[in-house]
């Protein structure tokens, strides 16, 4: 049963997570065109930022489905430290007043080191989210797993929200 409760819980926060961050970017693709850019290192269009969105909600669907969860977890682990990578690279180039992109582009997070180690973080339970996946759910362990998988999305603002203000406190922005 903790296996299923764990695959659950970090199913549930994945998904928060990336459907978030996708239907802002397909809702709001001029937003994040200069954002992408400045990553890639080149410019991008509003149709390189609506795929990535739509990439990042189809993740957000597949990590719900038991069958399909093991192969999302990899792709949105695979995904999240790509977005590592690449503020790592920014980071490298002296790129830290860069608007990190991460989540919203209301945003105040800027790139730095303590999102690298989040996003590393984040990554290892959302690769082993598919351990129990395909096991029977009973309502009750559906319950407490929807129940944790959202607390641990409102502790990732939390902890967003701390990084920002920290930034700020320090005068990064």
């Amino acid at each position: 049963m903790a296996t299923i409760l764990f695959s659950l819980s970090i199913a549930v926060f994945t998904f928060v997570l990336f459907a978030q961050a996708g239907t802002s970017k397909l809702l709001r693709p001029a937003l994040y065109t200069e954002v992408v850019s400045r990553y890639m290192g080149r410019n991008t269009g509003k149709g390189f930022v609506v795929t990535i969105g739509a990439m990042e909600v189809l993740l957000s669907i597949l990590i719900l489905v038991p069958d399909t969860r093991a192969a999302a977890g990899l792709a949105a682990a695979a995904l999240l430290l790509f977005y590592g990578g690449l503020m790592t690279r920014q980071i490298g180039r002296g790129g830290r007043a860069m608007q990190c992109g991460c989540g919203a582009t209301t945003s105040d997070t800027v790139i730095s080191p303590e999102l690298v180690v989040r996003n590393f973080v984040i990554a290892i339970p959302v690769l082993m989210a598919g351990i129990g996946a395909c096991e029977a759910v009973t309502p009750p362990v559906l319950m407490v797993g929807v129940a944790a998988g959202t607390l641990l999305s409102l502790l990732y603002v939390a902890l967003d929200q701390l990084i920002a203000n920290r930034q700020k406190l320090q005068g990064w922005h």
